[in-house]
């Protein structure tokens, strides 16, 4: 018992998942960070391109 508890300590099977899930996470950070930077310059953009058009 004692020794698939040290196995299961030293498993790194879920240390993989868990460094994709932490590069996942700062990319949607990222994400969200650029968009709240340039989602008024891009609104505006829209809207400009919106008038002229018509």
């Amino acid at each position: 018992m004692l020794s698939s508890l040290y196995s299961m300590l030293l498993s790194e099977d879920g240390q993989g998942m868990a460094e994709y899930a932490l590069i996942l996470a700062f990319v949607a950070l990222a994400c969200a960070g650029a968009f709240g930077v340039l989602g008024p310059a891009v609104r505006d953009r829209v809207a400009a391109f919106a008038e002229s058009s018509f």
